[in-house]
């Protein structure tokens, strides 16, 4: 079974389950597959090595959304520091805001 059915049976496995984390992620791999293979001048056999390559630069992408994400200072403690939806409830148009 190559790279490619097991990824549909756990789509399946996954929409029956209604596992919504575990089947964004594999609609997302899907989706990401997609785009490359109807990208112009794209010529490269759709097999295990290509869904690895798929894989891996979406598991780079998320690690690297996931860093700047946890990155950002937001509002985790230090002293005048808050998220700006805290602030906007507040109604503190001049407090000091962490976008």
């Amino acid at each position: 079974m190559g790279i490619h059915d097991e990824l549909r049976a756990e789509l399946r496995d996954a929409m029956r389950t209604k596992d919504q984390r575990r089947l964004a992620a594999l609609r997302q791999v899907e989706s990401e597959a997609a785009v490359l293979k109807t990208a112009p001048g794209f010529s490269d056999p759709v097999d295990d090595a290509f869904y690895r390559r798929v894989i891996a630069a979406y598991v780079k992408k998320m690690q690297k959304a996931r860093e700047e994400y946890a990155g950002r200072n937001r509002g985790t403690g230090e002293p005048g520091q808050e998220p700006f939806w805290r602030a906007r409830e507040r109604g503190c148009a001049k407090s000091k805001i962490v976008r």
